[in-house]
């Protein structure tokens, strides 16, 4: 960690190497760090950064990186002449990127935390506290830097041109709220190695069980005393279930006087609740199909989402309307009222009933569903008449049954 009066780094135009104020640490390393660190520092670009010229290695200004010619393992500074835009590399050229825009002539805050998943070293990028683009992540096969480089590229290339301080590394993967908390102090001219209790401070860390379930609120560096506000607030589809001691059984929302350091951590789970009674949980209605969790009929087809989802196969959120209305208008059509549909055989009391079945793709040409046989059966099922023959896996295909004289 670099503590004291900020670093100042300046540059010259005078080739891609001159400069001074720039260093290297060559105990940083990937063999030292292994796969779960986190690199830090404050920057400011200056207003009049020396960046004339036509050099592309001249213009750009690097706040890290590691100091191999053939990877970019940690890396973060400019990528253009006027300093505003920021890219993060992981890997080699060929590699992922996390870019932002930034004003130059101002402090930020840069994190890259680095974390083990698998075989891959994931990146997540916090600028100014906040976490930037998506996780990104190489082979961790790959990652072989020897040596890390603070003010500039690599071995010495692409000085910056302003001020670097509280530069940290540390040998683990901090949290989003440790990333907010090494910023807030920054914000709050508190070293990282500073007594938070002797300045009169303590940090909240309002945690969640999983971010996909939910989020909370009221993280932050308080004065010891001061009343905040922590919050829980569930994604679509979940619920709240409880905070973690000392505050379990409290509402989502709650106030709490600080009076020291603390960590609590708030539960949520799926929403298993069904509110609209169309037999979909609110999470399969909000998470899984994205239809109404109040309103049993998301497209108003006539045809609940259960039954779209689960029985005809149709996409519940695209209206049916027209097929249904054409349904229910020709129901029957191969058979009027005064037609004869069931026959009886008067000398063995059997009744028989006679139907053509149809099918179509577009409610308007309808082809003959010729019953397979063997396959076709009859038979009763509760009091009721089951007849049952092979359809077709087409799950865009519409059937109709006229009823025919026997």
């Amino acid at each position: 960690m670099l503590v004291g009066k900020a670093l100042n780094v300046e540059k010259s135009d005078a080739s891609a190497t001159a400069g001074s104020g720039w260093f290297n640490v060559p105990t940083l390393s990937a063999a030292t760090l292994g796969s779960n660190f986190t690199v830090s520092a404050w920057f400011y670009l200056a207003p009049d950064a020396d960046n004339t010229g036509t050099d592309t290695n001249i213009l750009r200004d690097y706040v890290f990186e590691s100091a191999d010619l053939d990877n970019y393992d940690v890396s973060f500074g400019t990528n253009d002449a006027n300093g505003s835009t920021y890219v993060s590399w992981l890997g080699t050229t060929s590699g992922a990127q996390v870019a932002g825009t930034l004003s130059y002539g101002q402090w930020h805050h840069v994190a890259h935390v680095f974390s083990q998943s698998g075989t891959n070293t994931t990146l997540s990028v916090y600028i100014n506290g906040v976490k930037i683009g998506a996780t990104v992540s190489v082979p961790t096969a790959n990652m072989n830097f020897a040596s890390l480089s603070f003010g500039a590229a690599r071995t010495g290339m692409r000085v910056f041109d302003g001020m670097i301080d509280e530069v940290a590394v540390w040998n683990r993967s901090l949290t989003p709220n440790e990333v907010l908390e090494a910023k807030q102090r920054g914000e709050a001219s508190l070293a990282l190695n500073a007594d938070l209790a002797a300045a009169g401070k303590a940090f909240v860390s309002v945690e969640t069980s999983d971010p996909v379930m939910g989020g909370t609120f009221g993280s932050g560096l308080y004065d010891l005393d001061q009343e905040i506000d922590i919050e829980a607030e569930p994604n679509p589809g979940h619920v709240f279930t409880d905070w973690t001691v000392p505050f379990n059984g409290r509402d989502e929302i709650f106030t709490h006087i600080v009076t020291g350091p603390l960590t609590v951590t708030a539960g949520f789970a799926q929403d298993t609740a069904d509110n609209d009674g169309d037999g979909l949980t609110n999470y399969q209605e909000e998470v899984v199909y994205n239809t109404l969790s109040d309103d049993a009929d998301s497209d108003d087809d006539l045809i609940n989402d259960r039954a779209e989802v689960q029985d005809t196969q149709t996409n519940p959120l695209i209206s049916q309307l027209a097929a249904v209305n054409y349904i229910i208008e020709n129901l029957g059509s191969g058979a009027g009222p005064n037609d004869t549909v069931i026959t009886r055989n008067e000398s063995n009391n059997t009744l028989t009933v006679k139907l053509k079945p149809k099918s179509s793709t577009t409610l308007t040409v309808w082809s003959d569903l010729t019953p397979a046989t063997p396959g076709t059966s009859a038979g009763q099922s509760s009091g009721d008449f089951l007849l049952q023959t092979p359809g077709t896996s087409d799950t865009t295909r519409f059937f109709r049954v006229e009823g025919v004289e026997p």
